[in-house]
This record gives C-alpha cells, structure tokens and sequence, in this order.
C-alpha cells in the first residue's frame, strides 16, 4: 500500500503509486522512500480534495459537504466523478460560492434580489 495516499500498489514491479506518484519504498534507489513531513497535497486554488466512496462509477453525480477549513465549510458540493478515477481514489471537486455576504458587505441596494425587504418580513411575512 502507498505510503501516502493508502491507495494498493499495483503489481510487485510498480516503481510509483498510481494514485497519487509517490515512489514505491525500496523500488526506486537503494534508500527507503520516506515522505516529507507534510500534510496531504493541496489543493488547486477552488477546490478541495474527495475521497471516492467504494461504489463509484465514472460519469456518477456526487453530493459531499465541504469540510472544515474552508469558508464554505458545511455547505454542499455538487461535482462529477472524473472518467477514469477508481473506488477510494482522490479528486479534486470544487468549491461552491459562498454562502454569506462577501467581506465588506453586499454593495449599495442591500441583498441580492432583494432579499428581506422582497418576500422576507415586510411584505406580509410572519406576523400579519
């Protein structure tokens, strides 16, 4: 198994890991691969990274809750599964917009389509 994404290693031949390109220990020189002391990769700027579940199929339609660590945290990201990318493999989905006001505030004229004042409270919403 890879030392850095846990993926199988195919074959007893295999010099790197198909999943993620890490060296297979003791394949690729004399010395053992010891990874660097970092976290998982990063991610391209809009995206974070999914593992597939077990029952995966390419072309599939996915729903997955952004984790912590980003503004979106909790908020729900719809994304296809890439052609190609197998059971418990890695990918990239991207990030959904934000939910909340962007920093500084919606510009001047309030919320976007109108927002409270449209359909909230003020025209006959909760106590009339």
């Amino acid at each position: 198994f890879c030392t850095n994404c846990g993926q199988k290693i195919q074959g007893d031949s295999a010099k790197f890991c198909v999943s993620c390109g890490t060296p297979v220990p003791g394949k690729t020189s004399g010395q053992p691969h010891v990874p660097a002391a970092q976290g998982p990769p990063q991610a391209p700027p809009g995206t974070f990274m999914v593992q597939l579940p077990q029952n995966v199929v390419s072309g599939q339609t996915m729903q997955v809750p952004v984790p912590a660590g980003y503004p979106q945290a909790g908020q729900m990201a719809v994304f296809r599964v890439p052609d190609g990318a197998k059971p418990l493999s890695y990918v990239y989905a991207p990030l959904p917009q934000p939910a909340y006001p962007p920093q500084g505030g919606y510009p001047q004229g309030g919320y976007p389509q109108g927002g409270y004042a449209q359909g909230g409270y003020a025209q006959g919403g909760y106590a009339q």
